[in-house]
């Protein structure tokens, strides 16, 4: 997996337009206070994301959203 471009989210408000801002889903949703791979989770749609990040947040966790990118596989 490679990561690019991340977003911060600590309001609900703004999850729809942090995940149109790095390219829409899927998106990788990290807990700030995860550690390496610990609390990394790959939602495939937009409702997925929000769901996610609704059930985070309601826990008072604050989450990056970044774009996920598939690797290439075996292309040049």
């Amino acid at each position: 997996m490679v990561f690019s471009e991340r977003l911060l989210c600590e309001i609900k408000k703004y999850v729809l337009p942090a995940i149109e801002r790095v390219g829409g889903a899927p998106v990788i949703i990290k807990l700030i206070e995860g550690a390496q791979d610990i609390g990394v989770l790959l939602a495939e749609s937009v409702k997925a994301a929000e769901a996610i990040i609704e059930l985070l947040q309601s826990q008072k966790q604050n989450v990056l959203i970044q774009k996920f990118v598939s690797e290439n596989k075996g292309k040049g």
